[in-house]
């Protein structure tokens, strides 16, 4: 009696595990793909501050890459 009730402990346990495997593999597809548009976004901004402002990107291209990130999320949210 109580090794079948273990089973279906077990086969519950695993069929919530593969919904979650299911669900994170999701999840991980979703940050990838956001990282990638994060990327595009961030090479189309460079291309039009080449373009418009070239005094600035220059400036920019001076600063260290973590102030460049931080300024590029800040100028995303706003």
């Amino acid at each position: 009696m109580n090794l079948i009730r273990l089973e279906r402990i077990w086969i519950k346990k695993r069929s919530i595990g593969s919904i979650f495997k299911i669900r994170y593999k999701h999840c991980w597809k979703k940050l990838i793909s956001c990282v990638v548009c994060m990327i595009k976004k961030l090479v189309n901004c460079k291309l039009w501050l080449l373009v418009i402002q070239h005094q600035k990107i220059v400036n920019i291209s001076k600063m260290s890459f973590h102030r460049q990130f931080v300024i590029f999320v800040l100028n995303m949210i706003n």
